[in-house]
Parts: C-alpha cells; sequence; structure tokens
C-alpha cells in the first residue's frame, strides 16, 4: 500500500512540476485548487496536499493565508539555491531524521540481507540500475524516484512490520528531503558508489558488510548536509 502511494504522489509531483514549467503559467499566477488539481490529475486531494506541499519545497509555490497557493518560481535555475535555503531552515529537523536512519537504516538493512527473497534482491537491483543511469544521465527526478524506490525496497525486505511503519510514517517529510537533496551537486555526485556498495553487499548475503556499508552511507549524508549547511551560513554572515 505504501508503495503504491509513493508512486502516485511522485507521479502527482512530476505533472504538477511539469504544468508550472509548460509556460500555461506565470509567476504571480494563482496556482489551481486542490480539488481542481485532484480532478485534473484524478486523484484524492490528501495526495494533492503532499504534492503541493512538495512542491513549495521546491520553490516553485508561495502560499499566502487565506488567498491560496501562487506560482514564484517557473524554471529550474534557482531550485538548487533554495534547495540550500531549505537544508538550513531545517537543519534540526534535518539532523534529527538523519541522526535516526543512521541508528536504524543499517540494522534494518543487515535483517534485509537475511530475510529478502531472490525477487526482492531483483527489485533492489532494477532500483540500483536505474539509479546509476539516472546518475549518468544527470537525471535528478528520476534519481530521486530511484532512491525511495532502493531504500523502500531495503526496508519492505526486512519482513518486519514495525520497521515499515516506523518509515511509513517517515515518508512526507523523506520526500521532501530527498527531492531537496539531489538539487545540491556535493550530494549527487558522491551518490552512486555508497548505493552500490550497499547492493553489492546484499546480493552477496553479506550481512554485517551491508549493515556497515549503509551507515557509512548515512554518515557520508550527514557530512555533505553539514557542509552545505556551514558554507551557507558563511555567505550569509559575510553578506
Amino acid at each position: 500500500m505504501a508503495k503504491n502511494r509513493v508512486s502516485i504522489l511522485d507521479e502527482a509531483v512530476q505533472n504538477i512540476e511539469d504544468y508550472i514549467l509548460s509556460g500555461e503559467v506565470k509567476i504571480g499566477d494563482k496556482m489551481l485548487t486542490e480539488m481542481e488539481l485532484g480532478e485534473r490529475l484524478n486523484i484524492g486531494r490528501s495526495t494533492v496536499r503532499e504534492a503541493l506541499k512538495m512542491i513549495q519545497t521546491m520553490g516553485y509555490l508561495e502560499t499566502r493565508p487565506g488567498k491560496g497557493n501562487f506560482i514564484v518560481n517557473t524554471t529550474k535555475r534557482s531550485i538548487r539555491e533554495h534547495a540550500v535555503d531549505w537544508f538550513v531552515q531545517n537543519e534540526c529537523e534535518i539532523h534529527e531524521l538523519l541522526e535516526f536512519r543512521k541508528f536504524l537504516e543499517p540494522y534494518v538493512t543487515r535483517l534485509a540481507t537475511q530475510r529478502m527473497t531472490d525477487e526482492e534482491v531483483r527489485t533492489l537491483g532494477e532500483a540500483m540500475e536505474s539509479f546509476e543511469k539516472a546518475y549518468h544521465a544527470n537525471d535528478l527526478r528520476t534519481l530521486n524516484k530511484s532512491e525511495k524506490k532502493f531504500h523502500f525496497t531495503i526496508v519492505k525486505g526486512c519482513h518486519n512490520n514495525v520497521f515499515m511503519s516506523i518509515y511509513d510514517s517517515l515518508m512526507t517529510f523523506l520526500n521532501e528531503y530527498f527531492a531537496m537533496s539531489f538539487s545540491i551537486q556535493e550530494t549527487t555526485e558522491q551518490s552512486l558508489r555508497p548505493h552500490q556498495r550497499i547492493y553489492d553487499a546484499i546480493k552477496e548475503r553479506d550481512p554485517e558488510k551491508a549493515k556497515d556499508e549503509m551507515r557509512a552511507h548515512i554518515e557520508l549524508t550527514i557530512e555533505n548536509m553539514a557542509a552545505v549547511v556551514n558554507r551557507k551560513k558563511k555567505e550569509v554572515a559575510h553578506e
């Protein structure tokens, strides 16, 4: 069920972004209402709300209390800078999220390495292949989608409903986090090799190695995000 929701949400975000970038709207225009978007995309209002939140996080929309959502950006040129600002503004929440992931995901990965079926390992391999192709093509949208599928497949593969519920409860913020992280060049450039190492360890059915590679991946992510945030703070301090 969670997988279907994630797929629907990804598609909704993509469709709304395509609409904004299509030239049909200009900066200052009011965005379609939740009802209008729901009818246009044939999705429920809860999915529309979640998609709009991500679109706002990506820097395309501004919410004006009592008036609705308005277009503030119709190109991708400023998305990287907006992503950096998002990481600065949400520094505490992101640190807590990554701290939690560093504690949880290595052990989930160890369990998944022991418990995943051959079919689930193949699914993980497909996600890895998609991730690698998107990386070389600099296709950030597919990279983001493949990243989520990669980690979700591992969590699902541990066959523990409690872990699945915890991960599912984090999905909204994780969606925002993944979308923003791939707008940062430093994160994207260092993303391929860690994922390949995790996949190789799982494919080899080496639980301890898989656990260690996942921890190393998240530790590297923490270092990268800290560097991005600190650099931005220094830029602001010198303005």
